[in-house]
């Protein structure tokens, strides 16, 4: 125990964010089942009271998912308490370091972390939000005092610190799908240094584009056409730079030697998720449609609301972040797992796993209850609906079934591994020689090109005792 408390090496915390992220993602997943079992059928089900417990619920299945799961898991091995986890453990590996800088440092972020999850569950229990919890009343509360200065400024500050953690969270999972295209069809990404400009432009627009989660926050129209104009331009420009990195990416079914691992698959899933949210993005930051959408705020303020939140965070959000990066959580474990552990997870139950995900996450987001034309959209956060909207209520709700059962055999598969896996070699995704019939070397097969897979499975809990030279 006392190890695990105040160890600095980065594979012990690493690991102890990859453990704290699943356990995280149960939670989450289940206040999501709760969301979509209490929505599955209309009038109200379980949840009784005032519908305040509902609201309750979906704030905190966000927060969880997002800063206790998928942070954690890409934090340990490349890509946040999940990608943490991944971070900390693989990135020393990756580049030759004997530890990550300011390891103490490294120990408290993650002890911090236990207790503000505590307190997040605890605030659950309280039955009420904040104040500016509706965009449309961010920026109008009157200010009277000091001390209201601070809340009405909160919405401007966690949005511009949460758009560059969901930025930070894909450009992550970007540079993972590199190594695994690279590594499974044999050849050097495509356009290198296309990418690594794209990957430095979404970072610097990065710290402009937050702004458009606040046009519907009342502010002068006259700001609007002068700044947010400018903003919406931005918005729109940011999928240039991401459009480079999806093609460069697709570029590799050209290649003629195409391992279809459960990696590459979920790489593949990631791409078909991620474009079809990105699209629906670049739609929205057209600056004549919301233009538009704010002329139709003082006529019905809730029009703006429900359709912005309701089609932009359901449909757009859920399929970039929600759905897309969790694929990349799931192609970074199955990629790294084998040198990380040692053993070799069930291929086919891993494929197995991605088709149930694949299928279960298209049919979650409440996205269909936005096309039943503009007077009949379907708001969020509200637990009833009339019987119009029960058809594909319950769809969605199967969906999520579905991937809650694909969950449960990830949970399986992880079993699997400890008990039944098979032991690897130091390169697990090396193949045959053309030439010969013993596995050589990724450098000579062409399999992968970074130093972790010269090292033994599972990686030594000491790489490396000097910085190792790479040609």
């Amino acid at each position: 125990m006392t190890r695990w408390l105040f160890s600095t090496n980065a594979k012990d915390i690493g690991t102890l964010y990859l453990v704290f992220g699943l356990f995280a993602g149960m939670i989450g997943t289940a206040f999501s089942m709760i969301i979509r079992l209490e929505l599955a059928s209309p009038g109200v089900q379980f949840l009784q009271g005032d519908h305040q417990l509902f609201n309750v619920i979906i704030t905190a299945h966000a927060f969880i998912m997002i800063f206790f799961m998928v942070k954690s898991f890409f934090k340990n091995i490349k890509v946040i308490i999940l990608r943490h986890g991944r971070v900390i453990y693989m990135l020393p590996v990756l580049i030759g370091s004997p530890d990550m800088a300011f390891p103490r440092l490294n120990n408290v972020s993650f002890w911090l972390l236990p207790p503000s999850l505590i307190l997040l569950l605890l605030s659950a229990l309280v039955e009420n939000g904040a104040g500016t919890n509706c965009p449309n009343l961010s920026f109008i509360l009157p200010v009277l005092a000091g001390k209201q200065i601070l809340p009405a400024l909160n919405p401007t500050i966690c949005w511009e610190m949460y758009n560059l953690s969901f930025l930070n969270f894909t450009q992550s999972a970007g540079n993972l799908f590199s190594h695994v295209i690279s590594t499974f069809t044999g050849k050097p990404i495509f356009g290198y240094i296309g990418m690594v400009y794209a990957m430095f432009s979404i970072g610097i627009l990065g710290f402009i584009v937050w702004s458009h989660h606040m046009f519907t926050v009342g502010l002068d129209k006259k700001l609007f056409f002068i700044l947010y104009s400018k903003i919406c331009y931005f918005t729109m420009v940011i999928a240039v730079p991401t459009g480079i990195k999806v093609f460069s990416w697709l570029s590799f079914s050209f290649s003629k030697s195409l391992r279809f691992t459960s990696p590459l698959i979920f790489v593949i899933g990631f791409l078909a998720l991620f474009t079809t949210g990105g699209v629906t993005g670049v739609v929205l930051a057209n600056a004549s449609l919301d233009t538009a959408m704010h002329d139709r705020i003082k006529k019905d303020p809730y029009y703006v609301y429900k359709f912005w939140v309701g089609l932009m965070e359901v449909g757009h959000f859920h399929y970039v972040l929600s759905m897309g990066v969790v694929f990349g959580l799931f192609a970074g474990f199955y990629y790294w797992t084998p040198k990380i552990i040692g053993k070799k997870y069930n291929e086919f139950l891993a494929k197995v796993h991605f088709w149930l995900l694949f299928i279960g996450v298209n049919f979650v987001g409440r996205n269909f209850n936005y096309l039943k034309g503009d007077n009949k959209l379907m708001p969020r956060r509200i637990p009833d609906y009339p019987d119009a909207f029960s058809g594909w209520n319950a769809v969605s709700s199967f969906g999520s079934i579905v991937s809650v059962v694909s969950t449960i055999l990830f949970g399986y598969i992880v079993y699997d591994l400890f008990i039944n896996g098979e032991e690897v070699n130091e390169n697990p995704w090396a193949v045959p020689s053309y030439f010969t019939s013993s596995k050589e070397f990724s450098s000579k097969t062409y399999t992968s090109n970074s130093i972790e897979w010269a090292l033994k499975s599972p990686v030594p809990f000491h790489a490396f005792n000097m910085l190792p030279i790479q040609s």
